[in-house]
């Protein structure tokens, strides 16, 4: 058995119409408009499939490393200070106390290294997400709606309404 080949969604969408051309099921063109890509491209993108199969769809440089990483000492060397000296910082005041020591670099490439991980706040802002980071329970009201208006119209006037 061979490797498994690891494919984008862009890339599965492509192997399925391009399998529909290869059937007579649909033309090039109407592959081309179906994937919004140009005709041209289409008809060469469906020229490697044919020639090599599903491998043929695989983006040429899935696997590679990036031609602006950085070098693997100054990662650690980075991480390194970062754990020693500016533990608990975020990552632009550590980049930038970092680059006072001469090593120089963005703080997105500090955040991604690994050194630094945003709070988890589960999709919420404000006050809220920054007690559930802390680990508080901000007055979250557990429960139904109607006992919530249950218990909001308990200290009302009769004649209240309460719009819902």
């Amino acid at each position: 058995m061979e490797g498994h080949l690891v494919m984008s969604a862009k890339e599965r969408r492509r192997l399925l119409v391009f399998d529909r051309v290869r059937e007579g099921q649909l033309s090039v063109g109407a592959a081309a408009r179906r994937l919004e890509i140009s005709y041209r491209q289409c008809r060469r993108s469906y020229k490697r499939y044919r020639a090599e199969g599903a491998k043929g769809l695989v983006h040429l440089s899935r696997g590679r490393p990036s031609n602006r990483a950085k070098p693997k000492e100054l990662r650690c060397e980075v991480l390194r200070q970062y754990e020693e000296k500016y533990e608990g910082f975020g990552p632009t005041l550590a980049a930038e106390k970092l680059s006072g020591e001469g090593l120089v670099l963005d703080h997105e490439t500090l955040s991604h290294a690994g050194a630094w991980f945003w709070p988890r706040t589960n999709g919420r802002r404000g006050a809220d997400a920054e007690s559930t980071a802390v680990g508080e329970s901000a007055g979250r009201i557990s429960g139904s709606w109607s006992s919530l208006t249950a218990a909001i119209t308990d200290g009302l006037d009769p004649g209240m309404r309460v719009r819902a």
